[in-house]
């Protein structure tokens, strides 16, 4: 079985992270159940590269400021015609409000990529 430590290791050499807070352009992410895809009003961060494209992730205000007991599943912008579901639990998402950084791992049968999701200095 891989360690955390093992597996933030390996991640970490081919992450492409660039959070931001706040987001807007033609590929953002999109809310949980679709929400409005031109915008996010919370954190973005962008996935690692994975068969050669990438994708971002929207955590909203409103799940940092009140952390849902049952957490939450986002999807994931859509790149490459196909998108992801990410889960942040209760724990997860207070961390981050916090200061703190999670990675984690997107949903997917063929590919998957990692997300390090973290508010802006």
């Amino acid at each position: 079985m891989i360690t955390r430590r093992d597996f933030l290791k390996g991640s970490l050499a081919t992450l492409v992270l660039v959070p931001i807070v706040g987001c807007s352009g033609g590929d953002s992410p999109s809310a949980p159940g679709g929400g409005n895809p031109s915008g996010c009003e919370g954190l973005s961060t962008t996935g690692s590269s994975s068969s050669g494209h990438i994708h971002t992730l929207c955590v909203p205000d409103s799940d940092l400021s009140s952390p849902p007991a049952s957490g939450v599943t986002y999807t994931t912008s859509s790149s490459d015609g196909h998108t992801h579901t990410v889960s942040l639990n209760q724990s997860q998402l207070q961390t981050i409000a916090g200061g703190g950084s999670v990675t984690v791992t997107s949903s997917g049968p063929v590919h998957t990529h990692n997300f390090a999701v973290k508010m802006a200095p």
